[in-house]
Parts: structure tokens; C-alpha cells; sequence
């Protein structure tokens, strides 16, 4: 028996550590789009440039790219609300959410934002026809404010 377990552990040591939710979703915005921003100033002036989102996944990688070059969470704060979107103030996420959901220690920080489909100024058509009322982001920071997660959703009446 004491063979076997000294077997496993060292396959499981030898087992690379699979990426958690946080680092698959991370992964994917290693370089924002160029048409994310309407204009070329700072990022901290610039508009999302709506008429450019393809998808919820690239909406995802250019909020990335602004929280990255903006650096301080009340300047994004502020940068997302003069974009649109009527911001719901961070809150601190437990240590023990943070380990179980996006395998990082210490507490985390999480806070959202939501945009009415009337202030999108989009074409989105099908979108219109599947009852879409408003788009939503949540972003989760880890303890030294560093990006875990962004997620943008599409929400129904």
C-alpha cells in the first residue's frame, strides 16, 4: 500500500497544474482588437468603439486592453461610466471564493457594469428579436487589483 501512494504522488507531481477558469479566461485577451477605441488618444478619453464589437469575447478583450492601460480601478470606474454603462461599485470577494472559483489566494475584488440597449447605439438585429434589453460586464481583481476575469453578458427583458 505505502508503494502505491508514494506511485501516485509522484504522478501527480509530475501532473502539469491544469489552468483555472480565471487563466483560460485571461489567456484569450492576450492583444486587444485595434478597432476596439474610436479614437486615438489617451485611453482614458477614449470611446468604445460599438460599431467594431463583433462579439461578447472581443467586447471582453477591449475592456481588458482599457483597464490594463488606465491601470487605476476609480479611473476605469469612471472611464466605463462616461462609455455608458451605470457601474455597480466594487465589492470585496471572500478569500474562500476566490481560492474555490479562480484559484488565487487572498481576497479578490468584483464590480459590474450595465448598458441599456437604447445607449449601445448598435445594429444588432437578431439581438433586437431575442428580447435583448441591456449588456452587462463583471470583472473580477484579484488582492493587488490585478485582472482574474471579465465577462460580458447579454441580458433579456
Amino acid at each position: 500500500m505505502a508503494v502505491y501512494s508514494r506511485f501516485v504522488l509522484a504522478a501527480l507531481l509530475l501532473i502539469p497544474p491544469i489552468p483555472t477558469l480565471a487563466d483560460i479566461n485571461l489567456a484569450k485577451f492576450s492583444s486587444a482588437p485595434s478597432e476596439c477605441f474610436s479614437e486615438e488618444v489617451e485611453m482614458i478619453y477614449a470611446s468604445i468603439n460599438w460599431n467594431e464589437i463583433a462579439s461578447l469575447e472581443m467586447l471582453d478583450s477591449c475592456l481588458m486592453a482599457a483597464f490594463q492601460q488606465i491601470s487605476y480601478l476609480e479611473n476605469f470606474l469612471d472611464w466605463l461610466r462616461a462609455n455608458g454603462f451605470d457601474v455597480v461599485e466594487p465589492f470585496t470577494v471572500s478569500e474562500a471564493v476566490m481560492q474555490t472559483a479562480y484559484g488565487r489566494e487572498g481576497e479578490g475584488i468584483r464590480f459590474s457594469g450595465t448598458i441599456q440597449r437604447a445607449d449601445l447605439n448598435l445594429d444588432l438585429g437578431f439581438i433586437e428579436m431575442l428580447g435583448v434589453s441591456s449588456l452587462s460586464v463583471g470583472i473580477t481583481l484579484d488582492e493587488n487589483r490585478q485582472p482574474v476575469v471579465f465577462r460580458s453578458t447579454l441580458n433579456r427583458i
